[in-house]
């Protein structure tokens, strides 16, 4: 079996050009997991990024080959060729060499063994003492290293390790030779970095708000009069709303490509309920099945180091970035999404995307997202006003569940949870 997975930026111009990589895999039902990252300070230092993503894979996947996507390609014919390649057990990587002699890892395949994440973490460390050449190269020059290339039809064998080329249609440059003279892409290169390289070159470091930007109730950034040197900063970095002195971060509503992610696994939703102050690592028995923390209650879900993999959920702009992850996976509402321009690992989502009610309870929103990652049984914990009707927070949260309105309001959430998730197998814990 094999993954799809590509990585990018979360900068606008590269959220964009992955997007349109989403939109081809869909259309042609071929799963992507896509993983956005926070630019560093240049363009080589990004795409060096690419073999940490694909080492996380590797063994977030054990029972997987890895194949990386570029994130500025588009699927053009499903890439079948991976299935046969999959199935032959003694290739351990295949890429398209370049007029038979240059590797390049726009399209790559990895198969998922002890000796490809051993040159995967070689790779890694050459990156950091490189002489500012590009991944692919210095992934070529460590094949090398394991031995002479022995050449045999449309394989070759650097030592150890066996490596099949692939067609130039699975890496074919949208305005090169071939694409001119006809041939049809499997994986079309776009070649973003044409366009973004210098871009991305300047960006040194973290943004940091400048003298005179304020910041907006839901995150996103305005001015009061125009200013030409600040509208380019602002411009430079964020998506300036049309006929505004005001600018937004955009961030990939790419909550789709996870579709199945966590297949036939039963999900915990967590909630405030003072039963959030109990809960130890006992109560999370499987490492594999997914964990969606209600806004704040990631804190305390982080605090307990569990495996599992783990979401925080925030649909409300006025908690700010209050419900920051120290490494979950953010999923935030897009209304919300500005509050975290500097965290890396989130995803935006709307309720409409699930035909459900902007102003329906998080949990609720939560389950239709673990419905999507392929769960049919939900545990909801810490709902402690649906089960024994106590309204109070759990101390670790640190404010009153009357801050913003009668707590009894949480009494009546109990029969929306009922109607909204009538159709999946509930369990509820409580202490």
């Amino acid at each position: 079996m094999w993954k799809l997975i590509t990585g990018h930026t979360t900068d606008v111009h590269y959220t964009k050009e992955a997007e349109k990589l989403i939109v081809s895999a869909r259309k042609l039902s071929v799963p992507l997991e896509v993983i956005p990252y926070e630019p560093e300070s240049t363009w080589l230092e990004n795409i060096y990024q690419k073999a940490n993503i694909i080492l996380g894979a590797l063994q977030q996947y054990p029972e997987f080959s890895i194949i990386w996507i570029d994130a500025d390609a588009q699927l053009v014919q499903i890439p079948t060729l991976f299935d046969t390649i999959d199935a032959d057990l003694s290739i351990d990587l295949a890429a398209h060499f370049k007029d038979g002699e240059e590797l390049l890892t726009s399209t790559i395949f990895f198969r998922n063994s002890d000796k490809v994440h051993a040159i995967i973490k070689n790779w890694i460390e050459i990156q950091k003492i490189s002489d500012y050449r590009l991944d692919q190269s210095l992934l070529h020059q460590l094949l090398y290293t394991y031995g002479p290339v022995e050449i045999k039809g449309d394989t070759r064998r650097y030592g150890e390790y066996l490596v099949k080329d692939l067609p130039a249609k699975y890496a074919l440059i949208f305005d090169s030779t071939l694409a001119k003279q006809g041939t049809k892409p499997v994986v079309q290169q776009n070649q973003a970095s044409r366009r973004f390289k210098d871009l991305m070159d300047t960006n040194k470091g973290k943004w940091e708000k400048p003298r005179g930007v304020r910041q907006a109730m839901d995150g996103s950034y305005w001015i009061p009069k125009s200013n030409a040197a600040l509208e380019a900063i602002m411009d430079a970095s964020f998506l300036r709303v049309k006929g505004e002195l005001r600018w937004e971060i955009q961030i990939p509503s790419n909550i789709l490509a996870f579709e199945n992610k966590h297949k036939d696994l039963r999900a915990h939703i967590i909630g405030k309920g003072p039963t959030l102050d109990t809960l130890t690592a006992d109560d999370f028995p499987n490492p594999n099945e997914p964990i969606y923390c209600i806004n704040d209650s990631i804190h305390a879900i982080e605090a307990l180091n569990l495996p599992n993999p783990t979401y925080c959920i925030q649909q409300d702009a006025s908690l700010k970035d209050s419900c920051k992850p120290k490494k979950a996976t953010l999923l935030i509402a897009y209304r919300s999404r500005s509050w975290y321009h500097d965290y890396p690992n989130k995803l935006t989502f709307y309720s409409g995307q699930f035909d459900l009610p902007k102003t329906l309870i998080t949990v609720c929103v939560a389950s239709r997202i673990a419905k999507l990652l392929g769960a049919t049984e939900m545990r909801l914990v810490a709902f402690d006003a649906c089960v024994t009707k106590d309204t109070t927070y759990a101390k670790c949260i640190g404010y009153s569940s009357a801050k913003d309105g009668n707590a009894d309001r949480f009494l009546g959430h109990r029969k929306t949870i009922d109607k909204y998730l009538a159709d999946y197998e509930i369990t509820w814990l409580t202490r």
